[in-house]
């Protein structure tokens, strides 16, 4: 569990699989979710759509990455690598 992106809305489960980290994050509410990545360690240190393995999203809209940061919509799911 990766507790400083984890709230009532947001959970994020970090894994391992064959010398590779991932990171689970699940946007459990009906609200969009803005979640802070900075402290994320991460290919050359900067998050990007290269970085997103796959999504599942419940509505129209699709993940967004700004930056350090990451935007799920409503009842969405994204892994990180």
């Amino acid at each position: 569990l990766v507790e400083e992106w984890t709230n009532e809305e947001v959970c994020a489960i970090r894994k391992t699989y064959e010398d590779e980290e991932v990171i689970i994050v699940f946007n459990i509410s009906q609200n969009e979710n803005t979640i802070d990545m900075t402290q994320v360690n991460i290919k050359n240190n900067i998050l990007s759509e290269e970085n997103i393995l796959t999504t599942l999203l419940t509505e129209d809209k699709d993940i967004a990455v700004n930056g350090q940061s990451i935007t799920l919509p409503a009842y969405s799911v994204v892994v990180i690598k």
